[in-house]
């Protein structure tokens, strides 16, 4: 019973957390103003910015992406070797990406907030709570290229205020994912530069989720055009990609 009334308590705490962050700007380090979609700042990277927009390359340019495959003076393309998606996960690793998000949490937001976050994630892992997203889909966090779905997938839907997506259209969508191995994609060859690509993308998903939920259980439908505004402009800066002129299908990512 205690512990069930300190759960509500953190969601309590977090849902403040969160609906204030979305409000109010915060300064980050180095000049950086952070104004509601603090959570693009917060989550390290580690590289997935530049391997997500290699995935939808030819999907959003398509003559270019070609171009820069096969070189006019050759138009016999060298192999690419297969990536390796596998992701295995060491627990050094994960500790080493939640020290640095939750540090960077702390910086944009302050103490307070950061620490209902952190109390949040104490109770609800990410890892455990994209799981709990993936299951539905059939995805598997042991796949890069799993994670990826997921998370484009959950991108699409909340900046376009869609219902949750479908299983084929994420399954689709894991295809298209896979059908660019042969692009040379930067999908990193150490199993821990896959992991904290992994690693940063479900702590996107745990957030975006995270916010959705408390949104929909408020009926708050300013925080949730707030939250869809926040998506569609992480992803157009941070990837290039307008959601908001795709359509998701059974095929994947498709130009509306």
């Amino acid at each position: 019973m205690r512990d069930a009334k300190r759960r509500v308590t953190r969601w309590q705490a977090l849902g403040l957390a969160v609906s204030m962050s979305l409000v109010a700007g915060a300064g980050a380090q180095d000049g950086v103003s952070v104004s509601g979609d603090y959570m693009s700042y917060a989550v390290p990277d580690y590289g997935s910015i530049a391997l997500t927009q290699s995935i939808l390359e030819s999907t959003i340019d398509e003559s270019t992406a070609a171009g820069r495959r096969a070189p006019a003076s050759d138009p016999r393309p060298a192999p690419a070797p297969t990536p390796d998606w596998s992701v295995t996960y060491d627990g050094a690793v994960s500790r080493a990406v939640r020290r640095e998000y939750l540090s960077n949490i702390e910086q944009l937001v302050g103490k307070e907030r950061a620490d209902a976050i952190a109390a949040h994630l104490a109770d609800e892992p990410a890892d455990a709570q994209f799981d709990r997203f993936a299951a539905a889909y059939g995805l598997e966090r042991s796949s890069l290229a799993d994670v990826l779905a997921g998370y484009l997938a959950l991108m699409w839907s909340t900046a376009n205020q869609a219902p949750a997506p479908t299983r084929q259209q994420v399954l689709g969508l894991k295809r298209q994912i896979l059908a660019q191995g042969g692009l040379g994609m930067d999908v990193p060859d150490s199993a821990a530069g896959r992991q904290r690509i992994a690693e940063s993308v479900m702590y996107r998903v745990s957030q975006v989720a995270t916010q959705r939920r408390i949104a929909t259980q408020r009926g708050d439908s300013g925080l949730e055009r707030a939250i869809a505004e926040n998506a569609h402009a992480m992803v157009k800066r941070m990837q290039g990609i307008d959601l908001r002129r795709m359509r998701l299908t059974a095929q994947g990512l498709e130009r509306r």
